[in-house]
């Protein structure tokens, strides 16, 4: 029988925080716990250097089959801006990578929502938007509190 070792690449937005240490202790629980996982580095934070990491990495090496997970911590990584008309851009722009990632690089979104709203994003429209947006690209939904939960499932009831 012919097996393929199967790994994970998965790509963290963001994947560091100068102040919050949540995302390197992250970050190092998976380094540390899996050989099979690879953590891509994303340099600028951005959904575009994924999508630029596939289209530069097609090609597989024989016999290795990879899994892709894009995991976003904070939803305003896709749109946040203090420019309404910036939010508006990069909502189309993000979802739209995220559209292609997943319809042609098979790529899995998991989305750990921390609040309901983002402590500190001026747009609450635009906010509201791109949550609905996240929740529904989303493969896995990670809540961090019951409160949070609770809001979600009265927003969004499935």
């Amino acid at each position: 029988m012919n097996e393929q070792k199967q790994n994970m690449k998965l790509f963290i937005l963001p994947s560091r925080n100068k102040n919050n240490k949540y995302i390197e202790l992250f970050v190092n629980s998976f380094s540390q716990a899996r050989s099979d996982i690879e953590i891509v580095p994303v340099p600028n934070d951005k959904l575009s250097d994924v999508l630029r990491y596939f289209l530069h990495n097609r090609r597989s090496k024989a016999g290795e089959h990879s899994v892709s997970v894009v995991h976003i911590h904070w939803s305003t990584i896709l749109y946040g801006s203090r420019f309404l008309l910036k939010s508006a851009l990069l909502i189309f722009w993000n979802f739209l990578i995220l559209f292609f990632l997943k319809k042609f690089f098979n790529t899995r979104v998991v989305w750990t929502a921390h609040n309901f709203y983002a402590h500190d994003y001026p747009h609450r429209t635009i906010d509201s938007i791109g949550r609905f947006f996240l929740l529904n690209f989303a493969d896995c939904l990670i809540v961090q509190e019951k409160r949070t939960l609770s809001e979600y499932r009265k927003k969004y009831p499935r």
